[in-house]
């Protein structure tokens, strides 16, 4: 984890490549800039940026820049998938519980 400060109109990320960090935007505006260079979406302070390119190993389809000085924590997607890889693994352990559970008291009963 990073925090990463942006003078007005530097670029955070280029589009059209995998997704590497989930940003997190601490303050300042970040926007979305299509490929004719339109503004698309802007991102104030606590929004969160690409969680579903992440999630779904997709690319964001523009370039982001700052609108302002702006300061952003950037989260390695390795760290990111690592810790929904554990969380998985601590649902399907839960519901194996449940499952475990309720089957005793079928049986019970």
């Amino acid at each position: 984890m990073e925090i990463r400060h942006l003078f007005p109109k530097e670029a955070l990320d280029a589009g059209l490549k995998p997704v590497e960090h989930l940003y997190l935007v601490k303050s300042g505006v970040l926007e979305l800039l299509d490929q004719q260079n339109e503004v698309v979406a802007a991102y104030g302070p606590k929004s969160v940026l690409g969680m579903s390119e992440i999630l779904r190993g997709g690319k964001i389809v523009g370039t982001v820049i700052a609108q302002r000085s702006t300061s952003v924590v950037a989260i390695d997607k390795a760290h990111i998938l690592g810790d929904l890889s554990d969380a998985e693994a601590n649902v399907t352990e839960m519901l194996g519980a449940v499952v475990d559970t309720v089957g005793r008291r079928a049986v019970t009963r």
